[in-house]
């Protein structure tokens, strides 16, 4: 959502996934055993990988309801889709395109929060300055031995 809050917001969308099929004729047939739509040595996967690369744009209606137009182009893994593989006319695998239409809605209260302008950030109490401690001078008793062996203080 590359213009949030515009009148229209275009959007790209890249993705991986897997999928399953059964191909089937008229008849209800399970075609992935008919071995005439294929070549004897190849093998019929149902379940595989695919690459949906979309484009689209969203319309806002209101808050809650938007509008939407998309187109998927799916990259597959497999050349089935059509049970022909190496025997049809094109090569490579099979591709889907599709068209969508979509319908938005927000369920439940949407808010917008505060706005940058009433946004006050919290306040930080000042941390109290502190005084490193000096020393005071200590006095120091000096002793000496005096001639007579006895010590004394000065």
């Amino acid at each position: 959502r590359i213009l949030r809050g515009k009148k229209v917001n275009p959007y790209l969308s890249v993705g991986a996934g897997l999928f399953s099929f059964q191909p089937r004729d008229a008849a209800g047939n399970f075609l992935g055993e008919n071995i005439f739509s294929r070549l004897p040595e190849e093998e019929y996967l149902t379940l595989i990988g695919s690459f949906p690369l979309s484009a689209g744009v969203e319309i806002p209606i209101n808050q809650s309801i938007g509008l939407g137009l998309e187109y998927t182009f799916r990259v597959t893994g497999s050349d089935y889709l059509d049970n022909i593989s190496l025997l049809g006319t094109a090569a490579g695998n099979d591709q889907i395109h599709s068209a969508q239409v979509k319908l938005f809605l927000t369920l439940g209260q949407q808010s917008k929060g505060p706005s940058a302008e009433a946004f006050e950030p919290p306040s930080i109490p000042a941390e109290p300055e502190i005084q490193p401690e000096i020393p005071q001078p200590v006095e120091v008793p000096v002793f000496y031995r005096h001639k007579d062996g006895k010590l004394r203080r000065r």
